[in-house]
């Protein structure tokens, strides 16, 4: 409550509001929310990387034929941003998966 009142009596000027975001940047906010939960959601359940590749590659046929049959733009904007595979999932989570090989050269390591 302190904090809030300290804040209140401040006399520093409140920081301007973001600018206007775009259609993209809103969706693609959105779209690294719904990458989030499936990461954390595959973390959490314990499900294989083949049963999310399934997923990802039905939800991404699945809103293709919505936004065809529909004529939604933001549909067909949406699909040119949500990753379609688990490869471009991790990619655009920024995730590397190299443990293999690091694992490879270290065991390497340790026999030379």
């Amino acid at each position: 409550m302190e904090d809030l009142l300290c804040d209140l009596e401040s006399n520093e000027a409140c920081p301007e509001p973001n600018p206007k975001q775009t259609r993209i940047q809103k969706l693609s906010v959105l779209v690294q929310w719904l990458v989030y939960f499936i990461l954390m959601w595959q973390s959490l359940c314990k499900l294989s990387d083949n049963r999310l590749e399934w997923l990802l590659q039905f939800l991404f046929q699945f809103l293709k034929v919505l936004s065809h049959l529909s004529g939604c733009e933001y549909l067909a904007e949406l699909l040119a941003i949500i990753p379609s595979s688990l490869y471009l999932l991790r990619k655009f989570a920024c995730f590397d998966r190299d443990n293999f090989i690091k694992y490879a050269q270290s065991v390497v390591n340790c026999i030379t």
